[in-house]
This record gives structure tokens, C-alpha cells and sequence, in this order.
């Protein structure tokens, strides 16, 4: 027990003790300075974090259409080709012989045909005047038409032969890296042996496996941000090119194809990627939404924001229990009806304040979503 002294006078211990709790009593009356941010509806971004493997929109395992041995190979691994260029080429020897015969039997055929009109008019003058029979001259004029199917024969075999001629030389078909050279000079090849592979890398392709959950909110168009392994310091934007509509019964993912430029020849076939989906549920009704640092977790797992109200003139903070939903950056989705589209709710100050708190707004905050 406190007791007073002979005098009536308290205590010191007494005297202090009032003093503290005066303090605190006189403290706990003073309004809280405090920022705060509206709550509004809007149409969360919610961003999917997935991994993709960088590939080639074109490749090409070049391989030959005619047997014959390898003459010269004018490319090696790592080469950039242009479109056309001869990569590797036969040997030419026998094709050309067997091209200058096809151009000689044409040459003869032409000559035939030549002849064979020049005597069918001999002998139709010599049936005018009914020195030859007439089915000799309508012989004759049939050998034409058998003459001139044996010209065309000989430039169907002389245009055959040019074929099998450039054959022998084989070319870029776009403009390409050679990834891997398979043959060298003195091999001998046949039909389909590949000679060189080669991959497009102006133009590649992301594809990326994403969980089947999403696929009512993945579209073309999708904004996605990328960052690659192998480039940490760059990010990519870009947009979802083409979205597959088959899922993988073992993963339970489907495939999305991202396609990217590769301009500055910095990407390359293979490489892994970090890819952020940027996906917004345009079938639902846009969210009530508050700033993240609204947000007080309690121990016990509970969740809360404090709502400025005013209440007989004084500005008071109030705390409401609510149910989160997604996150982007600095909002979190709210799925209770706690809040409304209007409320203000306490982004600074809010870890100090007690039910019915005064408190004095200090801060107007304009945080964007």
C-alpha cells in the first residue's frame, strides 16, 4: 500500500507514478499524424512467373539430291551463309558430259525435223503432178510429227540434265548459321546424306509451358516480360504470338510461343528464359483493390486495414478484418466487402494506431496501379 506522510503531503514514488500515467492519458488523446490512400475498382494485372527455352522459327539439314563426291565445302561450323550461297559443291564432270550429250541429241533432233519437212514437200509437189503415190507423202508427213516428238523428248533430257547439273551445287536456302558441318572434301555422298545443318537466328521463338489454370486468361496479345540467363541485365517486352490450344496430359501445361526479333544478333538458340506473364481476367468484374502497405498482418494469421472514419467532427481509424486475394506490385485484390470503392484507408502510421485511434491526415497518397 501507498501511504500518506505526517504532513499530508504524497509521497515522491506517489507523485511520480501520477505524473506517468497523466502523461500517457494526455499522450493517447493526441491524434496520429497518418497518410492515406483511396480504395478503388480496377482490373488487376496478375503476373505469372514461368521458365521458356529460346529455339529457331526455321532450320535446315541440307542434304543432296544426286550421288557424287564431295568437290568443295565453302562453310564450316559457326558461319554465317547468305540466302543462295553455294555451300557445297560435287563434282561436276559426269554431269556435264551427259548435259553436252543431251544438248548434241537435241542438236540432231532439230536436224531431223529439218530434213524430214524438207522431203515431205519434195513429195508433195512429186503427188501434184502424180510421181510419187500419195500415201508415200502422207508417210512422210507422218514422220514429221514423230520427229518433233523426238525433239521434244531430246529438250526434255537436255532441261533434265541442267537440273541434275545445278544439283551438284548446294545452296543456302535463307540466310542461316551453320550449326554443324557433316561431310568434307573426297567423301563420297548419296541421296539424303545431310551435308550441313543450318538455323535461322534473325527470327526465334520462346516456348514456354504454362499451367493449364491460366488458360482461359492467356490470349494472343499477352504482354510478357522475358530476361534471359545467359543476360541478366536485359529485359525484353513482348507479346504472346500464338497460344496452343493441346495440353500436356503428363505436365498439365500447354504451350504459348513468343515470337522475338533478334536484330542485334545478341540471342541465340537454347538459351533458358524467365518469363513473367502479364495476365488481366477481362470476364470478371474489376475488384475492390487497396495498396499493399494498408496491409497489417497480426500474429495469429488475421488480416486487417484501418479505415479512416469521422465520427462527432473527429477523424478516427477504425479497423476492418479482410480477405486478400491477387497481388500486383503495390495492391492486393480485396475478396470481403470490408472496404468500398471511396473508403480511405491508412498507408503510413498504421503500425502504432489502437481501435478509435484520432488521428490527423498528414498525407494524401496517389499510388497507381
Amino acid at each position: 500500500m501507498i501511504s500518506l506522510g505526517s504532513k499530508g503531503m504524497m509521497p515522491t514514488a506517489a507523485l511520480l507514478l501520477l505524473w506517468i500515467v497523466l502523461c500517457v492519458n494526455v499522450l493517447a488523446d493526441d491524434a496520429v499524424p497518418v497518410g492515406v490512400a483511396a480504395v478503388r475498382s480496377a482490373m488487376m494485372m496478375e503476373e505469372v512467373a514461368l521458365h521458356g527455352t529460346l529455339v529457331a522459327v526455321r532450320t535446315s539439314r541440307l542434304s543432296t539430291e544426286v550421288d557424287g563426291l564431295v568437290e568443295a565445302v565453302h562453310a564450316d561450323d559457326g558461319d554465317r551463309v547468305k540466302r543462295d550461297a553455294v555451300l557445297v559443291e560435287l563434282d561436276r564432270r559426269i554431269a556435264e558430259i551427259e548435259l553436252s550429250q543431251a544438248a548434241a541429241e537435241l542438236e540432231a533432233a532439230v536436224a531431223t525435223v529439218k530434213e524430214t519437212r524438207r522431203r515431205h514437200l519434195e513429195l508433195k509437189a512429186l503427188k501434184e503432178t502424180r510421181h510419187v503415190a500419195e500415201s508415200v507423202a502422207a508417210a512422210q508427213a507422218a514422220q514429221i510429227e514423230i520427229d518433233q516428238a523426238a525433239v521434244s523428248a531430246a529438250k526434255a533430257r537436255l532441261a533434265r540434265n541442267r537440273q541434275v547439273l545445278r544439283q551438284h551445287s548446294i545452296r543456302a536456302p535463307f540466310d542461316a548459321v551453320v550449326r554443324r558441318k557433316s561431310v568434307e572434301r573426297g567423301e563420297w555422298v548419296e541421296n539424303n546424306t545431310t551435308l550441313l545443318e543450318l538455323v535461322d537466328v534473325s527470327n526465334l521463338r520462346l516456348d514456354v509451358p504454362v499451367p493449364q489454370q491460366y488458360f482461359a486468361e492467356v490470349e494472343e496479345q499477352t504482354a510478357v516480360e522475358i530476361r534471359f540467363d545467359a543476360l541478366p541485365k536485359n529485359q525484353f517486352e513482348a507479346q504472346v504470338t500464338r497460344k496452343i490450344p493441346v495440353s500436356d496430359p503428363a505436365s498439365r501445361t500447354f504451350r504459348v510461343r513468343i515470337d522475338l526479333a533478334n536484330d542485334e544478333g545478341i540471342l541465340a538458340p537454347g538459351m533458358s528464359a524467365r518469363v513473367v506473364l502479364k495476365l488481366i481476367d477481362n470476364n470478371r468484374e474489376a475488384p475492390v483493390v487497396v495498396p499493399r502497405d494498408a496491409i497489417v498482418r497480426k500474429p495469429d494469421g488475421s488480416v486487417r486495414v484501418w479505415v479512416v472514419v469521422t465520427e462527432d467532427g473527429v477523424t478516427k481509424a477504425i479497423p476492418r478484418p479482410v480477405e486478400t486475394g491477387r497481388s500486383y506490385r503495390d495492391h492486393f485484390e480485396v475478396l470481403n466487402a470490408a472496404v468500398a470503392p471511396g473508403d480511405r484507408v491508412i498507408v503510413r502510421g498504421n503500425e502504432i494506431l489502437r481501435p478509435g485511434q484520432s488521428i490527423l491526415i498528414a498525407e494524401e497518397i496517389e499510388l497507381e496501379l
